[in-house]
């Protein structure tokens, strides 16, 4: 409830800008945390190309 009424603080404070929002969010440690593998250095090893789909390539989205 405290991360919810901060993101809401936060929200109004940008002038209900959504882009705002959205780079604070996905800047975020915690969003940052849950997209990490736990055996990502072994994985490298194993398949350094990302042959086997192993993550996500990172790439730029269109708007």
């Amino acid at each position: 409830p405290e991360l919810l009424d901060w993101l809401a603080f936060e929200f109004m404070q940008s002038g209900w800008s959504v882009k705002d929002l959205h780079r604070l969010i996905l800047t975020s440690d915690a969003w940052m945390m849950a997209s990490r593998h736990e055996n990502s250095a072994e994985m490298a090893e194993v398949d350094p190309e990302n042959r086997l789909l192993w993550r996500f390539p990172v790439q730029r989205l269109e708007a």
